[in-house]
Order: C-alpha cells, then structure tokens, then sequence
C-alpha cells in the first residue's frame, strides 16, 4: 500500500479483487480509525518550540517537502496511534534497563514509520529515508509497526549479548563538552569527534526522537552549531568549540594524545579547528601521511558527490608535558598568499605522483593534514588549485572521480 502527502492511502496491487476488498473494507476500518481520538500520549511538539506558523521552524525546514510543525504530523493517524500504543506498554514496566532497552529499539524505528518513508518500487532496500533532513514525499510507503518494531528488538537482542559476553566495562555519560565533570591531567587519551558547523543540524535532527522520549527540548541555544535560522554564526561556533578543547586539554595527562576526527569539507573550518586546537595548547602530530577512518558503509551522497569527504580525516595532538617548549602554530594572517598555494600545489604533485589516478577527496584530505600539521592550512579554492596541477582521467567525466597530473 502507498500513501500521498496527507497520507491517503492507495492501493496499486495487480489483483483486482485484492484491489476490491481494499475499497470495501480496508478503507472503511482507515476511515473509523481517522474519527476516533488515539487514546494513548502522543508527541504535540511543535518542531523546535516554534510557534509562529509563518517562519521557518529551522534550518531544515523547505516549503512543500518538510513543511509539517508538529512532531505528530509526521504520521500517518494509524501508526501515530500504533506506535503510541506501543509507547504505552513500554512504560508500564517497572524495569528501568527493560524499559530503556525497549525505548531504545522505538527510537530506532521511530523515523522508518513516519510519512518519510520513501515509495520506490525500483529498490531493495527496507528503508528508504532521505537521511541527515526531513522529506516528506509525493508518494510514501507505509510500514506495518509492530512487525518492523519486532525485528528492531531481535537485532538489539543480539548487540546485547555481544556487549554482556565482553570482559571489559562500559561508563556511558553525557554532558556538556564545555564542562566536563573530571579532574585535570586525569585522562589517558581522548577521540573526539566535534560538530561540524553548519553541515549537520544535530539538534533539529534529534527532535523528533527527544519529543518521543518527552525530554526536554529546549536546550539548542547551547548547541555548538551553525545555524543562520537561528542566529548562530561561525563566530559562536568557533567561541564555543574553544572551551570544549580547552576543556580536552585541562583533564588531559601530559604527554597524552587527542584524536580529532573531523569531516567538513569547508578549508576554512579547518583553518578554524587548526587554530583553536594550538589556542588550547596541543602540539600537533607531524605525521607524513594522512590518517583516515575507511567506513565500510557510505551514504548515496558519499558515494556519487564530487566533494564530499568519503573517509573521516584524524589528526592527531599531544599535550605537552610541564616545561616542554611548544612551538606556536597560529598563522599570522599575514603570510604571502602565492607561496601558500604553491606549498598546496607542491603537496597534490607530490600526492599524485605516488598515487597517481587517485580520487578528488583522497588529494582533499593529503592537503589538509599536511597543512594542518604544518600549522599553515588557510582557507583557499582547493578545486582552483587542484585544476592548476591535475586533470581527471579519461573516462572519469566532468567531475574528475580520479586524477592525475597534467
């Protein structure tokens, strides 16, 4: 069965008395279901505690695809009503970690059974959400609940006995980066992994879990985020990103390594996370290679966009230890802008000398962790730059998947 925006359902099925029996009494029970009250607790958040109808309630908001204001509007009446049901049952156990187990497994589906569910009768794939925004299609897909909530908790059951069968413990916390609640010089080693500007909208993307779980939403004015719906600039990000570093570097032993995994494709923002890191007072490692995280899973747009980083660059920074001369890497802002992008050509000639054929993002990141590292990356053209050195193979097409030098 599929369903239109306002989620009206149609059935396409080739049989014409399955087709028959769908107009007679299927639809008769959706329209009972369309005038009775849903007798369990539902999510009214209005997204992102907006109230004004005539605004955009965030920076994901579009006219027409993801217009809805309510967290309730991204249902269908029958699973809004199966998954509140659902909702219902768990919180009568009494069971703090059952109950939170059960939770976990609703939030995990919680997504897939909204009116975000793609119609592609082309795919295979069990779960077609646009993921990273929210799209409302022409035509969606409507998932039975209990089922797909079902197999949820049997995936979940075999993460748990995988976790139980483990020797070593786990501590999950959360907490404010900028205020972390442990001594100074107290850690051995820290993988951080901070927010990437404006290129994901955590807060607005976690809304409509947290509205489910009834937290409390109001607390985006701390999100280290760029965010222009919201008056959030690069400024506020870069102010806030330096107490949160700053804060990696105090509960830091000395001597002690950070490993800064970072993924936005903006030269700038590196330029940023390159100077705040020295403003703290790590020394960065000079490694001669690029350090990377291969995912074996990529998103569609990892896989066919001509500039998004399909690897996750780490760059790696120590603490001093008391009395270890550091040497400043703050650029002045002053240096020659020519010499600058010969160091950036001289880096994608070497790289492809050794690498020839290699891709746009795997030449991206070379430059980046070779310049961070140098305490010179400045924000530049990179496409500019790498024009002036290399040519996309042939057969490769316009946007040059693979390089090599001219």
């Amino acid at each position: 069965m599929t369903s239109d925006k306002q989620g009206i359902p149609h059935c396409n099925d080739a049989d014409e008395h399955k087709r028959d029996y769908f107009q007679r009494f299927d639809l008769a029970k959706l329209r009972d279901i369309e005038a009775k009250e849903i007798p369990y607790w539902i999510p009214q958040h209005r997204m992102m505690n907006i109230e004004d109808d005539t605004i955009p309630w965030g920076d994901k908001w579009r006219q027409g695809t993801s217009n809805f204001r309510t967290v309730a509007e991204l249902y269908t009446k029958r699973n809004l009503w199966a998954l509140a049901a659902i909702r219902n049952a768990i919180f009568t156990k009494k069971e703090t970690p059952v109950r939170d187990a059960l939770m976990f497994a609703f939030t995990a589906v919680s997504l897939a059974l909204s009116r975000m569910q793609r119609y592609s009768p082309d795919s295979g794939f069990p779960n077609m959400l646009l993921t990273g925004t929210y799209y409302v299609p022409q035509i969606g897909r409507e998932i039975e609940v209990f089922s797909w909530y079902r197999g949820k908790i049997l995936s979940l059951i075999k993460g748990y006995v995988s976790i139980h069968l483990l020797s070593t413990s786990n501590v999950i916390s959360t907490a404010d980066s900028r205020r972390l609640d442990m001594s100074a010089n107290s850690v051995d080693y820290i993988f951080t992994d901070p927010p990437y500007a404006e290129k994901v909208q955590y807060g607005e993307l976690n809304f409509v879990w947290e509205a489910w779980l009834n937290f409390d939403t109001h607390w985006h004015d701390d999100e280290i985020i760029v965010n222009s719906v919201r008056g959030k600039t690069e400024d506020d990000w870069a102010a806030m990103m330096r107490q949160a570093m700053a804060e990696c570097y105090r509960v830091l032993k000395p001597g002690r390594w950070l490993s800064l995994c970072y993924h936005d494709t903006s030269e700038g923002t590196w330029q940023l996370v390159q100077d705040i890191m020295a403003e703290a007072g790590f020394v960065v490692d000079k490694s001669d290679s690029a350090l990377f995280i291969s995912t074996s899973q990529k998103s569609y747009n990892q896989l066919t966009a001509d500039k998004v980083n399909k690897r996750d660059l780490v760059i790696n920074f120590r603490k001093p230890r008391p009395g270890e001369a550091t040497q400043a890497l703050l650029i002045s802002g002053d240096e020659d802008s020519a010499s600058f992008s010969e160091k950036v050509r001289a880096i994608i000639r070497a790289y492809l000398t050794d690498h020839p054929g290699s891709s746009k993002d795997r030449i991206y990141d070379e430059v980046v962790s070779r310049m961070v590292q140098a305490g010179e990356m400045k924000a530049h053209n990179f496409d500019e730059l790498l024009a002036q050195v290399a040519e996309p193979e042939e057969g490769q097409g316009a946007k040059g998947k693979g390089q090599r030098r001219k």
